[in-house]
């Protein structure tokens, strides 16, 4: 018989970790000193305590790793395990990997521009959501305030309103034709006093910024279109807007969203002689 300190320096096992699995059932010390309480180990406890070592080594947690020691455990039931393992490891992989892109590409802003970005850009996916919405030709930018307002009475209830948007199908050039698609956001479930017809707003993925600065466009343009490139993204559809009240009817922070999807990649051709 081996003392806990002795099996714990054979073991490779520090003594708290032993203690610890002795009090869990999990690896309990082959006898135990009734007068002096001390722990005793036999060298044949090592390969159940190698087992699991490795189990914890691939990341199981301490109950999946006390159902692998059982002995009656069917290799199905292994199978399973690692199985759902794997995919928590390939899930953690992608997400790792995204998060790398992103460090990356802040690098090379950096890089690029010897200066921090302006504007924080953040890619995320947009569920569908119910809306109110009305599309016009319009002179002016500031016209989607009234597109607003008459989205407003249409619905009648501003509770039912969860936020306000818009989208800017086609933006004021040399003709000042600008194509606005105004909208309200309803709350889910739609309230039953919504008479007026709502929509879905398809999901999506989005490069979005927020900021204040609304006469900034170009710079968060720029902003999300380097970011996009930088990612392996290219800008997919028309600028959308949320807007974020103060309060009282005043917005003072806008989030800009592009819809954006992955560059696709250019098939090589092998020309054979």
């Amino acid at each position: 018989m081996l003392k806990i300190g002795e099996f714990s320096k054979l073991a490779r096992v520090s003594i708290k970790s032993l203690r610890y699995y002795d009090e869990i059932a999990l690896l309990q010390p082959a006898l135990v000193d009734r007068q002096t309480g001390y722990r005793y180990y036999s060298v044949r406890q090592l390969p159940l305590l190698n087992r699991l070592l490795a189990y914890r080594n691939l990341g199981f947690s301490l109950e999946q790793s006390r159902l692998l020691l059982q002995d009656d455990i069917s290799v199905d039931q292994i199978h399973d395990l690692l199985k759902a393992r794997q995919a928590e490891l390939a899930s953690a992989i992608r997400v790792n990997l995204e998060q790398l892109k992103e460090v990356e590409a802040r690098i090379a802003e950096i890089d690029r521009h010897r200066d921090a970005p302006r504007y924080e850009v953040v890619l995320r996916s947009l569920e569908p959501r119910p809306v109110v919405s009305l599309r016009r030709t319009i002179t002016s930018y500031d016209c989607v305030d009234g597109l607003l307002t008459e989205i407003q009475g249409t619905i009648g209830d501003a509770s039912a309103v969860a936020e306000y948007g818009a989208i800017w199908h086609r933006c004021g050039r040399s003709d000042s034709v600008i194509d606005c698609e105004a909208f309200a956001v309803i709350k889910d479930p739609v309230p039953s006093p919504i008479r007026s017809t709502v929509r879905n707003l398809p999901s999506s993925s989005m490069a979005c910024v927020v900021h204040e600065e609304a006469d900034d466009l170009p710079a968060v343009y720029l902003a999300v279109a380097g970011r996009a490139e930088l990612l392996g993204y290219e800008i997919s559809g028309p600028i959308h807007e949320t807007y974020i009240p103060l309060g009282h009817g005043a917005f003072a922070v806008t989030e800009t969203q592009y819809p954006v999807r992955t560059v696709p990649r250019t098939a090589s051709i092998t020309h054979n002689n």
